[in-house]
């Protein structure tokens, strides 16, 4: 279980300490076998920050992050 957004060419994957989270460029990885999470944190954060604030807006239910 997790949640996902899309931002241009990046797919970003929060798994809530279930699963482990993931960052992959869908352009030049479409088959998402690369996570560059550690390659690029601070736009792993970002998105990590929006998905949250809008899950939050929506009252999504989710797990709790375990990390």
């Amino acid at each position: 279980m997790g949640a996902t957004i899309l931002e241009g060419n990046w797919k970003y994957y929060q798994g809530f300490g279930l699963i482990p989270d993931a960052l992959f460029n869908l352009k030049e990885d479409p088959m998402e076998k690369m996570n560059v999470l550690k390659k690029d944190p601070e736009l792993a954060k970002r998105l990590d920050d929006k998905l949250t604030h809008w899950l939050q807006a929506n009252s999504a239910k989710m797990p709790l992050k375990t990390k």
